[in-house]
């Protein structure tokens, strides 16, 4: 049973097929990546695109299609070298996919802690800032993100 801040109680569904169930995918990436540095970029882009489809023709309980695509993009804006970035995401799963392969709301956030490894160290729902319904989202089939950054380097 999982307890909400306001007492309310509700049975945890792990997503999971009750039976023996097995996962087999494939999936298929392309990355470009033009950044400058990998972790403090002041100009370029990466996109990546992500196709990954479960199926019984390649041995999986679970049929389903998923579908992502993250890009980013810096540039250098004063002579001072600050920089400009901006974040994008969008992803969408079609079909009956296991819990660890949906979004998680701590991927997207950057209030909660991510998962490592598909597994979630923290059951805290979303911060709800905007006072919406992301503070009931924990496992989704559709999620998306815009981040801007505006960042200072002290030194290179």
């Amino acid at each position: 049973m999982r307890t909400f801040p306001s007492g309310r109680e509700e049975r945890l569904d792990y997503g999971l097929r009750r039976d023996v169930s097995y996962l087999s995918t494939l999936a298929v990436s392309f990355v470009r990546d033009t950044r400058n540095d990998a972790t403090l970029p002041s100009s370029g882009m990466r996109l990546e695109l992500l196709g990954e489809v479960g199926t019984s023709w390649i041995g999986s309980t679970y049929s389903f299609v998923k579908a992502q695509v993250s890009f980013a993009k810096f540039w250098q804006v004063t002579r001072h070298r600050h920089v400009i970035g901006l974040d994008l995401f969008g992803g969408m799963i079609l079909g009956e996919a296991p819990i660890f392969t949906k979004f998680h709301i701590g991927d997207l956030s950057e209030l909660l802690p991510n998962r490592a490894l598909g597994l979630s160290f923290s059951t805290r729902p979303s911060r709800n800032l905007l006072r919406n319904r992301i503070g009931e989202m924990t496992y989704e089939d559709l999620a998306g993100r815009v981040g801007v950054t505006y960042a200072i380097p002290l030194s290179r």
